[in-house]
């Protein structure tokens, strides 16, 4: 009886470690804004709540493993990852934060004339930012779906039994999973309504381009296949270009 119960706590507390993840987003968004009445932080908690159901209930039904790979932290064992990590702390944390103050200081709107400036966000322009959302989402659900050796941090997960994933979105590019995230990160100020959030998602896309010139190498250095499939599949984030 106890050795049936064992899976049933690891998913248990697989769960409850993604429902602290999304919690966590309420007073990220909600309490810069300092108010519950924000349409756009909304629209990003109804959209992330659908894609991380489903992503969980797949995950915890086929692959347990990716799912505790996704849900805990670990250091990475190289320095230059480490403050890549850190920098992704600031960055994607300024993304969730400035949208809020934005928000709730009317930095959109000009003071002193009562016009809108620059920064205010037209209905269309968020509408862009919703559907980069889906699609960036849409990627990273089935780059999981084809690639359970997908940890967080760079690392062979034992050479004798890491294999390439050549198929799925790893036809077309050969690191999906940080071009969806670069998407992401370009889409979610849009779609929560501020250009500001732009600067941070920027720089959180320029940490992705250096994180995967370096994970790159050493996947060509370590990992088997690896060169030969970087020859049939060019592109590493951006199809067409690079």
């Amino acid at each position: 009886m106890s050795e049936e119960r064992e899976p049933f706590k690891e998913r248990l507390g697989l769960l409850m470690r993604f429902l602290l993840g999304f919690l966590i987003q309420f007073p990220i968004l909600f309490i810069p804004a300092w108010t519950l009445i924000w349409a756009e932080g909304w629209v990003w908690i109804g959209v992330f709540l659908i894609y991380a159901t489903r992503l969980v209930v797949y995950l915890l039904k086929n692959d347990v493993e990716l799912l505790k790979k996704r849900t805990t932290f670990k250091l990475p064992k190289q320095i230059w990852e480490r403050y890549i990590m850190y920098g992704f702390v600031v960055t994607i944390g300024l993304v969730w934060i400035i949208p809020g103050l934005d928000y709730q200081l009317n930095w959109s709107t000009n003071t002193s004339t009562g016009v809108m400036s620059w920064t205010n966000i037209i209905w269309w322009v968020e509408l862009i930012g919703i559907i980069g959302v889906g699609c960036s989402l849409l990627i990273i659900y089935n780059v999981m779906k084809h690639n359970s050796y997908l940890a967080r941090i760079v690392e062979i997960q034992g050479k004798a039994r890491h294999r390439m994933i050549t198929t799925g979105p790893y036809r077309v590019l050969r690191h999906p999973m940080y071009a969806a995230f670069i998407l992401l990160m370009l889409s979610v100020p849009l779609l929560l309504g501020s250009y500001y959030a732009l600067i941070p998602g920027c720089l959180t896309g320029v940490l992705f381009v250096f994180r995967t010139i370096l994970e790159d190498k050493i996947l060509h250095e370590e990992l088997a296949g690896y060169s030969e499939y970087a020859q049939k599949t060019r592109y590493k984030l951006i199809p067409g270009i690079w």
